[in-house]
């Protein structure tokens, strides 16, 4: 058999012979990689100096091993064995041959003077939208909105509710009045918190034995808001016609007061349904500004069976010892002092500042808030309502929280737990609180201030001081 080749040979051959077939195997040794960044092999051509490797022969071994430039921590391993980590981890390919050079590169005992791992990566290749996919365009319509930004709404926002502030507060006190004329609640408080304002409700004492007067005052309320807003030539309960009008929240409910410009070309769809089809293309004109309001009736329902109702008490009664026993250890405390009412069953915990200053009775009601979510954290049946929206109602001497209690987990209605609000309403398949009960944090106010009338006077100025109420 003759074997030709056609080019010349330099590297070493063995000749294995398998079966009846001759295979010869190269024992040239394989080609190393440099272990540097692409990009430093791409600009070669703009460096000087080439870090030169050295051939060197030792105890008659064959290969040929490099030698690595000499620096402060040369510690780098073969190259090609693994990534560089550092700066000084960086070796260099054997250099070619002379010949292979530009005659600037033939400085082959020089080190390199530039650091090759600060030349920048070639610029990416610019993205290639593909054609194949169909491009989707849509339409200008000449009656849209013009674009404003955030903070240019925000401003017309609260201009508008400027103007129909007033409005909004004449119908809220028509309700209340009509509602004291029940004769079924002893106390009527409003309040604002985060921008909802709230109508608080405090049931007469005779009142409070009975489970159904909470929802027959709740009645009154919502009758009352309607009966009021109808007489308002401007201010309306959004989806007055619709019952999903008022949000069925623990004991009580949520409503949305909203303000027509005009009649004539106003949206009655969103007025009467509380909702509108068109959305922000309509041509009509919806409601300039909106109020939510929320009424609350401070009372106590107690709904589940005797071993449950036990339950929760005394984890009310723990919750409220919590609490006294964390603001008396505070510095800002005079006296503390909790007792249950014995109108509402419920929890009210009074707290005697040392001193009349606006920035000790914000750290006090701030403390108590932190108490009691603690409190409710290391209970397994109690919670507070709304705990993840609203869970504290501001009052004029400090605020006012709803615990309910939870039978099961896996059961229960997260929604009306988290939010406070379920719109399922009836439909509703998941379990929801039984007993209710709220738990009043008051700051009470000294009759005097350790300081002289000047400085009282100044810190009054500065609104660090609050004037006694009348």
């Amino acid at each position: 058999m003759a074997i030709n080749f056609n080019a010349e040979i330099n590297e070493d051959f063995s000749l294995v012979v398998k079966n009846t077939f001759l295979v010869f195997e190269s024992s040239a040794c394989a080609r190393q990689r440099l272990s540097v960044p692409a990009s430093t092999r791409l600009c070669i051509d703009s460096i000087t100096n080439i870090v030169a490797m050295k051939k060197c022969d030792a105890d008659g071994l064959a290969s040929e091993l490099p030698t690595y430039a000499h620096t402060e921590a040369s510690t780098c391993s073969e190259c090609g064995t693994r990534t560089p980590m550092s700066e000084d981890d960086l070796c260099l390919e054997r250099v070619p041959s002379q010949s292979s050079l530009e005659p600037s590169y033939a400085c082959s005992d020089e080190v390199c003077a530039y650091n090759l791992w600060n030349v920048p990566p070639p610029p990416a290749a610019a993205m290639v939208l593909s054609t194949d996919a169909p491009v989707q365009s849509h339409r200008l319509s000449p009656k849209a909105d013009l674009f404003q930004p955030q903070s240019m709404l925000q401003n017309q926002a609260d201009a508008q509710l400027a103007i129909y502030r007033q409005r909004f507060v004449d119908v809220v006190n028509n309700a209340k009045r009509i509602i004291s004329d029940s004769m079924q609640v002893s106390r009527i408080e409003l309040s604002e918190t985060d921008g909802t304002w709230c109508l608080i409700l405090k049931p007469n004492a005779a009142c409070e034995c009975d489970d159904t007067r909470t929802p027959d005052l709740l009645k009154i309320a919502q009758d009352a808001l309607l009966e009021a807003s109808s007489k308002s030539k401007c201010i309306y309960l959004m989806g007055f016609c619709s019952p999903e009008a008022f949000a069925v929240q623990p004991q009580g409910f949520q409503v949305s007061l909203g303000a027509m410009e005009n009649a004539k070309t106003a949206c009655w769809h969103v007025f009467k349904k509380g909702f509108c089809r068109h959305g922000t293309t309509c041509n009509k004109q919806h409601p300039a500004c909106e109020i939510p309001l929320r009424v609350l009736v401070e009372s106590t329902s107690l709904n589940a069976c005797t071993n449950s109702v036990a339950d929760f008490k005394q984890d009310m009664a723990n919750m409220a010892m919590a609490v006294t026993a964390t603001l008396e250890q505070c510095d800002y405390t005079d006296t503390v002092e909790a007792h249950k009412d014995k109108d509402c069953q419920g929890w009210t915990i009074e707290v005697m500042p040392k001193e009349e200053l606006k920035a000790h009775k914000d750290y006090l009601l701030s403390l108590a808030k932190n108490t009691l979510f603690a409190a409710t954290s290391c209970s397994e049946n109690s919670y507070i309502m709304s705990y993840a929206t609203q869970p504290f109602v501001s009052k004029a001497d400090g605020f006012v929280a709803m615990i309910g209690d939870m039978q099961d987990e896996d059961q229960a209605c997260w929604d009306f737990y988290s939010q406070g609000v379920c719109t399922r309403g009836c439909a509703c398949h998941w379990e929801h609180p039984q007993c209710f009960m709220p738990v009043n944090i008051v700051v009470k106010e000294r009759q005097y201030l350790k300081c002289t009338p000047a400085v009282r006077q100044f810190l009054a100025g500065k609104g660090l001081f609050e004037s006694p109420r009348a």
